[in-house]
């Protein structure tokens, strides 16, 4: 959570949220609340300040930090090398229950904050930042992208597709992103590699 003078950030995981972060820091008196990054328990001081998050669509975001894990993480020898080798279904379904904020859904994430939230949406980044009154000024840089498609889904099995929907069936409802998996073009599921 970033907090700053009039505005409280929610960053979520894999929302484009370093960016976020770095360009409230660096260009409106932004800083990280006691080192809880990713939290969205708002101290009660900053209720009346705007609070808002960055959401992204659940097959982007998933396809995201498996992409990120693969990149970064695999062939290293740490925690996030458990999940070296998996496929996605695999690894969506590793992620459910897990506590770290990394593998929950965006909502399960928000539920510790029960205020007004002013949601913006990861595929209109860095224009959506634009609804803030906060001044863009020359641009919020593009941190840590790992991996980025208009349409994610195009890539991703049916399989895939299914444990996603299963795991964030909660953020597909509340952020308002359609479910594709079984409804979705079978010519694109069959290109599918994740």
């Amino acid at each position: 959570m970033i907090i700053g003078p009039n505005y409280v950030y929610i960053a979520l995981p894999r929302t484009a949220s370093l960016s976020v972060s770095s360009w409230l820091i660096a260009d409106h008196a932004g800083r990280t609340f006691d080192g809880h990054y990713h939290s969205a328990d708002v101290p009660r001081e900053c209720r009346d300040h705007l609070v808002f998050t960055v959401v992204r669509n659940p097959y982007g975001r998933m396809a995201s930090l498996y992409r990120f894990l693969e990149q970064k993480f695999w062939g290293r020898s740490d925690e996030w090398c458990e999940t070296a080798g998996m496929t996605m279904p695999e690894f969506v379904r590793w992620c459910i229950d897990r506590p770290e904020p990394n593998w929950q859904t965006q909502s399960q994430i928000l539920s510790a904050y029960d205020g007004r939230l002013a949601v913006l949406r990861f595929e209109d980044f860095p224009g959506c930042l634009n609804v803030l009154p906060l001044e863009v000024g020359i641009g919020v840089p593009w941190m840590n992208r790992t991996w980025h498609l208009e349409n994610p889904e195009e890539i991703l099995t049916l399989d895939s597709m299914r444990a996603i929907e299963d795991h964030s069936r909660d953020d597909f409802e509340m952020f308002r992103y359609a479910i594709r998996g079984i409804a979705g073009s079978r010519k694109h599921l069959q290109r599918g590699v994740l």
